[in-house]
C-alpha cells in the first residue's frame, strides 16, 4: 500500500500531498505484520513434534 497504491494516488491527485506523510507508519505496519508471520511460522514448526505426539496418526 504504501509503496504502490499511495504514491500513485499522490501522483495523480487522487489524494491530497499531506497523506504522503502517512507512509511510513503502512512500512512500519507491514514490518510488524512480515515479522508476526515468520514469527509464527518458526513457532508452528518448533511445536510440530508436540502436535505429533497428541495426534500421531492424524497429522499424517
Amino acid at each position: 500500500m504504501a509503496h504502490a497504491i499511495i504514491p500513485s494516488l499522490l501522483q495523480s491527485h487522487h489524494l491530497p500531498r499531506r497523506v504522503g506523510a502517512v507512509r511510513p507508519v503502512f512500512y512500519v505496519v507491514a514490518l510488524a505484520g512480515a515479522v508476526s508471520a515468520v514469527f509464527a511460522i518458526v513457532n508452528w514448526i518448533q511445536w510440530l513434534g508436540v502436535l505429533y505426539d497428541i495426534f500421531p496418526r492424524v497429522v499424517i
